[in-house]
């Protein structure tokens, strides 16, 4: 029965070895840049590489066109080629009336030239590209202010908790 539980052991640590292993295989990237992108500096980093690299355009298409192929919805896929945090300061026009002014992703060729040739099979013109990325935008603010709201919630009831312990007086029983 004893040897039983250590190879059931072993067994169960060397498939987590290989989960580790594989998860790490996962790692997509394209010219170098982690899928999917997490910060503003390495969106600005593609579209340079883009503009100036075929190849780096010829990947980043084929791999749009990879992600595609499994869902036929961009505003379901986008997230898997670009974090929230990275398109925080995007819009589709970069004309903003409140907040900060945002960046046009309109004369970013990651998301329009690249996006239609990847996704052109699947019917996608540029009105739909436009109204596609305009909605994952709202959506992004959608969970970025719901993020704020309940943080400050969660820290206005732990205030409060905090407030309430100091003012009840410690009572000793002797």
């Amino acid at each position: 029965m004893k040897e039983l539980i250590i190879k059931e052991q072993k067994k169960n640590k060397l498939s987590k070895e290989h989960e580790s292993l594989a998860q790490e295989d996962d790692v997509i990237s394209v010219a170098g840049v982690r899928m999917p992108i997490t910060n503003e500096e390495d969106v600005e980093l593609l579209e340079s590489m883009v503009k100036i690299n075929d190849a780096v355009r010829y990947e980043y298409t084929s791999f749009l066109r990879s992600i595609m192929g499994k869902s036929l919805d961009i505003v379901s896929v986008f997230g898997n080629i670009f974090a929230d945090s990275a398109m925080y300061g995007f819009n589709f026009s970069g004309i903003c009336n409140r907040g900060p002014k945002r960046k046009p992703m309109q004369s970013y060729f990651i998301f329009t030239d690249c996006m239609l040739d990847a996704w052109e099979e699947y019917g996608v013109d540029e009105s739909w590209l436009q109204d596609s990325l305009t909605l994952v935008i709202k959506k992004i603010n959608h969970r970025k202010r719901n993020r704020k709201y309940f943080k400050k919630r969660r820290e206005s009831k732990l205030s409060e908790r905090r407030a309430s312990k100091d003012s009840k007086p410690n009572l000793v029983i002797s």
